[in-house]
Order: C-alpha cells, then structure tokens, then sequence
C-alpha cells in the first residue's frame, strides 16, 4: 500500500544528481533513489570569467559550451531544413503523383515525405539543454 503523500520524506541534501525519497518506515523498509539526468551546478572550477564587457562575458559562457552550441546548431538547422524541404516534396507528390495520375511516383514522394517527416522529429527531439 502507498504511503500518503503528505507522510513520505523527501531528502533534500544538495543536489548531486540522485535525489532519495524514504517512506515512512512502517510501510516499506528500503529507500527508493531516483537518478536524475543532471549535475550539480555551478561548476566547481568553470574559470575566471571576462567581465569587461556583457560581450566579452557572453564569448566567454559560449566558450565555455562551444561543444553545446555546435551540436544544438546543427539540429537547428537540419529541423529548419527539413521544415522547407516536406513542402516541397508534398508538392512534388501532387504534381508527379496525383496530377499525373503515377501511383508509383505518389508514393515514392510520400515516402520522402514521412522521412522528412521523422528525421525533423529526430532533430527537434535531439537538442540538447545544458550537460
């Protein structure tokens, strides 16, 4: 039987990644821990910042996540092209396919289609927030 919510006890020590929920001890005798897909920030030793400027301060943050950034632009840019291209493809599959009256060709162009399609999901899917 599950403890009520207001009777379990969430341990709230500084967060390192897991976070520990402890029933009470009269329903289950073993703690849960739940990992959570983050880490601890600040980094401990991220470096001196330069702070002469908001400029130099914001060049100094992204290269700090130069890796981030590169990869998020990346998935940006392939969801954005992927965006423009399933338009142009479902308008070849009307004008190959329904207008010229070629099942074959439909649904070659259909198939152009979901695969665009998916791989815009892929990429909206795969950008990454902060490590």
């Amino acid at each position: 039987m599950a403890a009520h919510p207001s009777e379990r006890k969430v341990d709230r020590t500084p967060l390192t990644g897991r976070l520990t929920i402890q029933p009470p001890t009269h329903v289950v005798k073993e703690r849960s821990v739940l990992h959570l897909p983050y880490r601890e920030l600040p980094d401990r030793d991220a470096g001196t910042p330069d702070t002469r400027s908001p400029l130099r301060y914001l060049l100094w943050i992204a290269r700090q996540q130069r890796w981030l950034l590169t990869l998020n632009a990346l998935f940006g840019i392939g969801w954005m092209v992927s965006q423009a291209l399933l338009w142009a493809a479902v308008g070849a599959a009307i004008d190959h396919g329904i207008a010229r009256h070629n099942d074959g060709a439909l649904f070659r162009w259909v198939g152009v289609v979901i695969g665009l399609g998916l791989f815009q999901a892929v990429c909206g899917s795969c950008v990454i927030s902060s490590r």
